[in-house]
């Protein structure tokens, strides 16, 4: 996982991160390509405890290792370490930490009640698309937030098919956001970085690349590579309310919505395992949320 600076700069010139405040990085974040003025920049805005030749020095080696990602012998800069020297506190979950981050597993664990609603920023910075339970992970990212708070994921659009479970698109966020009452503050596409061929992780399995498998066109997908984009959205957190999901009905047929609208009446459904509150949602909730969903 990495940060950009120019990302994070951007971040902070918007005054995403307050001077005194609080930022959660979902997955300990590498800084990458930072120039030792723009670190002395970073310094500059958030206080910093070095002086003299050793700011200096270290502003030095942090940029030169924030361009070493994926060297043999020397660690490529992390986000924490920039940050250890000002006045914002760091927080970071990760299941292998490697400078400052808690060891926190997305995937299981959930927010300390403590810490819920304490952060000014939460950056997910190519991490949850590593993880199969996305539901916990957007949970833990919505409850760490404090109203007007910010959230900023930099996640694979499309493509990276060698990278991770998932890739995310514009709709998906927009539906998150709707869910939960953000602010959809920006969105925007980082790229194209190459591509990738759809079949690439598929292989070695006797099955993908034979032809005469129902519509496998192995030549046409040869030839229409998938490009590589990321997808980048920033939040503001608007209310104090739980973790909610979306509902892509945009491609619903038949009577799906009219089951829907009569309280799911399943004897399938353990209604005594359902989170406090979460209950499932009366009839006019449901036509009000169809609506709104169906509108975009």
């Amino acid at each position: 996982m990495g940060c950009g600076m120019k990302y994070f700069e951007w971040l902070c010139e918007t005054e995403r991160l307050p001077r005194y405040g609080r930022i959660l990085d979902i997955g300990e974040s590498c800084l990458l390509s930072a120039t030792a003025e723009e670190i002395q920049a970073v310094w500059e805005r958030f206080g910093c405890n070095l002086r003299g030749s050793e700011r200096k020095r270290l502003a030095d080696e942090y940029a030169h290792r924030s361009t070493l990602c994926g060297h043999p012998t020397i660690q490529t800069l992390f986000l924490s370490e920039i940050l250890a020297h000002t006045s914002v506190e760091y927080v970071g979950f990760d299941v292998d930490p490697a400078k400052r981050a808690e060891r926190f597993d997305l995937n299981i664990h959930s927010l300390a009640p403590a810490q819920r609603g304490t952060f000014d920023l939460v950056i997910n910075c190519g991490t949850t698309e590593h993880l199969m339970n996305q539901f916990n992970a957007f949970k833990v990212i919505h409850e760490a937030t404090k109203v007007g708070g910010y959230i900023f994921h930099q996640v694979p659009g499309t493509g990276y098919i060698n990278h991770g479970y998932f890739t995310y698109d514009a709709l998906m966020f927009r539906h998150l956001a709707d869910a939960n009452r953000y602010d959809l503050l920006d969105l925007w596409f980082s790229g194209p970085q190459g591509s990738h061929n759809v079949m690439t992780n598929a292989n070695t399995h006797p099955g993908v690349r034979d032809g005469s498998k129902l519509y496998n066109d192995v030549e046409a997908f040869d030839n229409a590579p998938i490009p590589n984009s990321v997808i980048n959205v920033l939040y503001r957190k608007t209310v104090d309310s739980e973790f909610a999901v979306g509902l892509e009905l945009q491609t619903s047929s038949g009577t799906g919505m009219q089951s829907r609208e009569q309280e799911y009446p399943s004897k399938f459904i353990d209604r005594a395992a359902l989170p406090a509150g979460r209950q499932p949602p009366k009839r006019s909730i449901i036509r009000k949320l169809a609506r709104k969903l169906l509108s975009h």
